[in-house]
């Protein structure tokens, strides 16, 4: 009987502990839904630094110790995301061709626009000369449930280079005087976001990495 108890109390504690231990589903879900924002707002940040220095004509070693972190935290994100992305069913966005049954889905269509709103969304934010307001904006991706929009879920590398292209594409074309040092400046805010979206990833999921369901999302 008291051998009966302990046993009993031993697994109470290990349940609990193991309970504790793990974050909860909303946490979870925040963060990984975090990465796609990080993923944007990391290329767009990086993309910023090597535009100005392109425009200062600097050399070569700036562009190499620019794209050393660059690539250390897109590298961070991409692999968060084959572990965490939730593996959802392919996308019917654009079905096959030989399949005449199958109609084409323009909401997808009207989705990858909205992408491309977002993108030029960041872009004015950036030329808007606020980086307040800039923050606010990034740090506003983050609350975004990318992983229940299909084309996002689906499709993570061609939705978040509709956003990073357009994000730079109405740079060029709103392109106007701006403070020397804005962009470098502007560039180290979103690069601050993303990487606090990323340590909130490594610090929710841990050592973690198995893929949550779509329905977990």
């Amino acid at each position: 009987m008291v051998q009966r108890g302990k046993d009993n109390f031993k697994k109470r504690r290990s349940y609990l502990e193991d309970k504790m231990s793990i974050p909860g589903t909303k946490s979870q879900t925040f963060s990984t839904n975090s990465l796609f924002a990080a993923f944007c707002l990391a290329v767009i940040g990086w993309g910023l630094l090597h535009a100005w220095g392109f425009s200062l004509k600097l050399g070569m070693v700036f562009h190499a110790l620019v794209a050393m972190p660059g690539f250390v935290l897109s590298g961070a994100v991409i692999y968060r995301y084959r572990q965490h992305w939730p593996a959802g069913r392919a996308s019917t966005a654009w079905p096959d061709r030989h399949d005449a049954k199958l109609p084409r889905d323009y909401r997808a269509v009207a989705l990858y626009l909205s992408l491309i709103g977002v993108g030029f969304g960041m872009a004015l934010f950036i030329n808007g000369g606020s980086l307040f307001i800039l923050s606010l904006a990034a740090m506003g991706m983050a609350l975004v449930p990318w992983t229940k929009i299909s084309v996002c879920r689906d499709h993570f590398y061609l939705s978040s280079a509709l956003v990073e292209a357009s994000a730079f594409s109405g740079l060029f074309v709103l392109g106007g005087p701006v403070h020397p040092l804005h962009y470098p400046m502007a560039a180290g805010f979103l690069l601050t976001v993303a990487c606090i979206l990323v340590m909130s990833v490594l610090v929710i999921h841990g050592n973690r990495l198995g893929r949550m369901p779509v329905s977990g999302h």
